[in-house]
Parts: structure tokens; sequence; C-alpha cells
């Protein structure tokens, strides 16, 4: 499985010269509608993980002047995100769909990756920076195939029973194995943004999402992974680790006390929003 190369997606005529290309994130609901509606053109339509080909958002933002996903593009013609898409008139919509049928891409065409960042393989991973972030696309690319068609809903029992989740299980378990002291501050950071929004999601997976406060604190309480020998759960990597061991909500002490071995892990120290996408998605 390749995880960075762009995906050419539904049924097309083979000899269209041109092409649609959007800009995407996994387990954005407005990049599945969008997807889902460019599936239904007869056109080749390439997929780009911008939460894998990073680099690209630059170019991005400068030839769209915006930061969010999906970006869609008819050969040059830029439509915009999901919501542009779903507004045009029927009329202009054909006129886009013959025109990637009909005209050859220009050399001025929105970039593709150049090349496949990473691949899933079959064995160990070398590097605790690599393996978060194997972890994270795994588990987000599980979550965006799931995702309904609308992004309203996401079928968890369907995920738990994908024997991708088996891999990405067997993956995870090499996270006890990981050396957090050899890692430099950014890495120690990357490498815990990862883990926390896989874990996130691996959460709902197994214990669906909480509903209320009571139902929260819990969750947060008890969703754990095993990392370098020491239990880390979604409250300790949150405020031990990403907001330098301060006390969370409704808690009493600060997650770590002196004597606890997590706490020369990391002096990280800073202000976070955790969310399990890292791009802001409309």
């Amino acid at each position: 499985m390749h995880a960075g190369k762009p995906r050419k997606m539904g049924d097309f005529e083979s000899g269209a010269p041109g092409r649609v290309t959007v800009y995407s994130i996994q387990g954005c609901p407005h990049c599945v509608q969008a997807k889902a509606t460019l599936r239904s053109l007869g056109v080749p339509v390439f997929d780009v993980d911008v939460g894998i080909h990073s680099e690209l958002m630059v170019k991005l933002k400068e030839l769209t002047g915006r930061s969010t996903v999906p970006q869609i593009f008819f050969n040059t013609v830029h439509v915009g995100g999901n919501e542009d898409l779903q507004k045009l008139a029927p009329e202009e919509l054909q006129r886009l769909v013959t025109l990637v049928k009909e005209e050859p891409l220009s050399a001025d065409a929105p970039p593709l990756p150049e090349n496949n960042p990473f691949e899933v393989p079959g064995g160990e991973i070398d590097g605790a920076a690599e393996l978060s972030l194997l972890l994270r696309e795994m588990i987000l690319k599980l979550f965006s195939e799931h995702l309904s068609a609308d992004g309203k809903s996401v079928d968890y029992k369907g995920m738990s029973a994908d024997p991708a989740f088996e891999r990405y299980c067997e993956l995870a378990i090499q996270l006890q194995r990981v050396e957090l002291l050899s890692l430099s501050r950014e890495e120690k950071l990357a490498f815990f943004i990862n883990i926390y929004n896989a874990l996130v999601i691996h959460g709902y997976m197994r214990l669906g999402a909480p509903t209320n406060m009571w139902q929260r604190y819990k969750f947060f309480n008890y969703v754990s992974y095993l990392i370098g020998g020491e239990v880390f759960t979604l409250q300790d990597i949150e405020n031990g680790v990403l907001r330098g061991n301060r006390k969370g909500i409704a808690q009493l002490r600060k997650p770590f006390s002196k004597t606890d071995p997590r706490l020369q892990v990391f002096s990280l120290t800073i202000e976070i929003q955790c969310n399990t996408v890292s791009y802001s998605c409309s």
C-alpha cells in the first residue's frame, strides 16, 4: 500500500487529456462529499493528500489564496472548496467536465507530489517519528473510508472489521519499544500530537464518542497506549505532555508527580488545540 501516491478515483474515459485535481486530507467530511460528487462525473480525478504532502500547501495557498481543504481544480480552473462545487450551476459543471475531457493540461497545471514520502512496510518501523506519522495517517485513512458521503456519520463497526485496522493494531504495539528520551523537543511534539490524534479515533472505535461531560472525563482518562514502557492516556498526553504538566478540567492534581518517570520524557510547555485533523476543512 502506497500512502503518499495521489489516487485516481472513479470511472472515466481513458482518453481524457485533462484531469480534476482535488487537494484533501483524510477524515475531512467536506473532502469526502466533494470526492463522492467528482466520482460521478466520468473524468480522471487525482486525489492529493496534503496531510502527507504538506509541502504542497504552500503552493496551494499561492494558487488559491486559501488554506482550507478541499481545493478543487478542473485542469487549471480553480473551482474552490466543496461548497463551491455543490453550488455550481449544471451548465457550468458540464462546461468544466467538457474542458477536462477535451483540453490537455497546460504547463501550469496544479502540482502533484513528486514522490512517495513513505510506504506502509511489512515489518518493523525505524524511528518513533515515522511510526507516529504512519499510525496517524493509517487511522485517518480508515476514518475517511468509513465516513458517510455526506460526512455526517462514521461506521465505527465497519472500521473495526476492516483488515487495515488489524495492521494498524500490529503497528501500534511497536509504540511499547520507542525510545522517547532520544527524541528532540520538536520530534517529541510531533510524535505526541500524531499519537493523540490517532488515539482519539481508536478510542471512538472501542468505546464510542462521549456524549456528556462525565463520559468525556472517563474517555480521556481511560483511553491509553503503552508508549516506551509507560502508559499514556489522552489526558496524560494533552495536559501532561503537550501543556507542560498542567491540571486539566476537573483534575485536582497535575498529571505527573515529581517522581513519575514520564516527567523526564518531555519539556514542551505549549498551548495547543488537539483535533483529529491538522488542516481547516470547509
